[in-house]
């Protein structure tokens, strides 16, 4: 996964936009909500995708991966769940983290 701490070059490019839009708002602003919309819609994809597996575990990603790791036996259904899991965990959380830079600049 990138990092998301590090800086990021900006890209500077070319919006056209109607006429109206630039009366009651900026290019940038425009971008920008645009952004946070997306942000908030992939968090809450994501949040989604989680809570079918906290409903079925009746856990938290962090308790079902001690709880996998620490099994005697393997369970192949566990592990799948928990790939899976991961990659909605770490993708909600790269979605929070990406709209706190947005609200904070």
């Amino acid at each position: 996964m990138a990092n998301t701490k590090t800086k990021t070059p900006i890209k500077n490019f070319q919006l056209s936009l109607p006429k109206w839009v630039v009366e009651i708002t900026t290019p940038q602003k425009v971008v920008c909500d645009f952004m946070l919309s997306v942000a908030l819609s992939k968090i809450q994809e994501y949040k989604a995708r989680e809570e079918v597996f906290e409903k079925k575990y009746h856990l938290a990603f962090p308790k079902f991966e001690k709880k996998v790791l620490a099994a005697k036996e393997e369970n192949f259904q566990h592990w799948d769940d928990l790939i899976d899991w991961e990659a909605a965990y770490l993708a909600h959380k790269l979605w929070q983290e990406r709209y706190q830079q947005l609200i904070s600049k």
